[in-house]
């Protein structure tokens, strides 16, 4: 549905010659749900006005239901034209307008009644019963922002384009109201794609995720195989907590086997897994959900899981509950700290003496030792 194919995009103002987008690829098949997850500066906002029509790519292709919008130097086809729906930051609606004639203001082309029933019709997908000739200044934030939804979608369009559009949400609302409008594009079949800086709205959303770094992709496909095969540490540092340890490469062929302060781990061969020499120094990335903890001389359940390493030892040095879970922080006795997640239930103290084990098969980095978390990689 959606085909990007080399954008390029450098601003006068980039420093150093850098490019907002530099290369991009991407892929959004019809009536998926994707997500460009990006820091600040990754490019991601520029890639969606460049889709949207709103800037002019330096190089690349645009390609939309297998027509091409944009190919410079071409002056590419106009954002009106594209069949493109918008939904920008904070709603962005026109304050003199009621909600019935924000939603209608990009069908005002249409005979009346159309718009009329178009408008009625919206309405009552994006659950605003009532509302109708409320102005935006009478909204609550999450009102605002299913007026914007229902005006983007009024015109009927294949793609429709998410800009942040919960970032000034409290944070249940933002739970609540991304849900509604996940459903409401899939009711109405549209393709969407949401650009955000927020992990968890990203994967919790996405069909395909997509993450950018420095104006490139880094990343792409299934959240969860993204998740867990990133193809280096930082990527998995970005997409949530994660245990990175020094190790050794033992073995290479076959299933990779390293050797680090959790013991000898088996790592799951993955979209991140180098092929370095054995003997060769490498970075470990492991989930703490992967890890299971136990108190110092207790016998591992019967219904647990089958671990990789013997009972690492430590003591718990800090510990932040969340009700359904909490996250243990445990100081190895080898002197490295690792986080584990448990469920909420289980209650350990600061200083209670435990043993850590490994899940297995690890699915986790393993790549060249000493890329710091901030380094570009390309």
């Amino acid at each position: 549905m959606l085909s990007v194919r080399g954008l390029r995009k450098t601003y006068r103002a980039e420093r150093h010659g850098g490019a907002a987008l530099d290369g991009v690829d991407l892929d959004v098949e019809d009536g998926a749900f994707a997500t460009v997850l990006g820091p600040s500066g990754s490019g991601k906002t520029t890639l969606l006005r460049c889709i949207a029509g709103f800037e002019a790519p330096d190089a690349g292709t645009i390609t939309l239901d297998g027509r091409t919008v944009a190919r410079p130097p071409g002056p590419g086809v106009r954002p009106y034209d594209r069949g493109v729906g918008v939904v920008p930051q904070e709603g962005a609606l026109f304050p003199h307008l009621s909600v019935a004639r924000n939603i209608a203001f990009g069908i005002s082309g249409r005979p009346r009644a159309w718009r009329r029933e178009r408008v009625e019709e919206l309405i009552a997908l994006v659950g605003l019963h009532g509302l109708r000739e409320r102005r935006p200044h009478q909204l609550s934030g999450g009102q605002q922002q299913r007026v914007a939804l229902a005006r983007a979608l009024a015109p009927g369009p294949r793609l429709v384009l998410l800009d942040e559009p919960f970032s000034a949400l409290d944070a249940q609302l933002r739970v609540e109201l991304r849900e509604e409008v996940r459903e409401v594009l899939r009711t109405v079949g549209a393709t969407a794609l949401l650009v955000t800086h927020d992990q968890a709205e990203a994967m919790t959303l996405a069909d395909h995720l997509v993450v950018m770094r420095s104006g490139r992709v880094v990343a792409a496909g299934d959240p969860r195989e993204v998740y867990e095969s990133p193809v280096d540490a930082e990527l998995g540092r970005f997409l949530g907590e994660a245990v990175v340890l020094p190790g050794v490469l033992e073995r290479a062929s076959g299933v990779p086997l390293v050797r680090c302060a959790l013991g000898r781990l088996e790592v799951a061969r993955g979209a991140g897994t180098p092929g370095p020499c054995p003997n060769e120094a490498c970075d470990v990335l492991v989930r703490p959900e992967q890890l299971v903890v136990r108190r110092a001389g207790e016998a591992p359940s019967a219904a647990g899981a089958v671990v990789a390493s013997r009972g690492v030892t430590g003591r718990v040095d800090a510990q932040q509950f969340y009700g359904h879970d909490a996250l243990l922080r445990v100081r190895l006795d080898g002197g490295q700290d690792v986080a584990v997640r448990v469920d909420g239930w289980r209650r350990f103290g600061v200083g209670d003496a435990v043993e850590v084990d490994v899940e297995t098969p690890v699915r986790a980095y393993a790549g060249p030792a000493g890329r710091s978390p901030e380094e570009p990689h390309g």
